[in-house]
């Protein structure tokens, strides 16, 4: 998850996080409806203009503009991370009560802007984090670090969805509490 050599991830900015965290959550529910409007040879077609519009924008954005080293370091300077932290965090939660409200009838633009918030909210504590915890590593330290970072993010992870897995099992299991009807 650490980006460049010799300290470059000390330039990262939050906003770069929750873009690496936007695509994977927005990419399956725009597929899904590509696919539904039309055949699914068409979808591989999709990445060409998006090539060539990326290829072209590096060549044409203004380098006052091109987001940089210097935009994390100044988001970081004007809120802490432990403020970008609990926004992150605030965020997720109220992304996670979203989801409570997933049916079948759902619109898929109302899950697509769910999921969004929830890759924002993982984009806005994961960098700063990270830039934090890797501050005073030397650059040749990275790698390890890096390393290190993804394997417990990996553990992590899989404890997590090995709890959720559990207790909704558990759930199930459990009979169902009927109340008296009132009236």
């Amino acid at each position: 998850m650490l980006l460049g050599s010799s300290g470059g991830s000390s330039g990262i900015s939050p906003l770069a996080g929750i873009m690496l965290f936007l695509g994977p959550a927005i990419g399956p529910t725009v597929g899904g409806a590509l696919l539904g409007a039309s055949d699914r040879r068409s979808i591989f077609l999709i990445n060409v203009p998006f090539g060539v519009l990326a290829a072209v924008a590096v060549r044409r954005v203004p380098a006052r503009l091109a987001p940089g080293p210097a935009l994390g370091p100044r988001l970081l300077v004007r809120f802490t991370v432990r403020t970008t932290v609990l926004a992150g965090f605030a965020v997720l939660a109220a992304a996670s009560l979203g989801l409570l409200a997933i049916g079948t009838a759902t619109p898929l633009w109302l899950i697509a802007v769910i999921l969004a918030c929830r890759s924002a909210a993982t984009g806005l504590v994961i960098n700063p984090l990270l830039q934090a915890l890797t501050r005073q590593l030397r650059p040749d330290q990275l790698g390890d670090a890096s390393t290190v970072f993804n394997a417990w993010q990996r553990v992590a992870g899989s404890f997590g969805i090995g709890l959720i897995a559990a207790l909704y099992s558990t759930a199930l299991a459990l009979p169902a509490v009927r109340t008296p009807a009132v009236g």
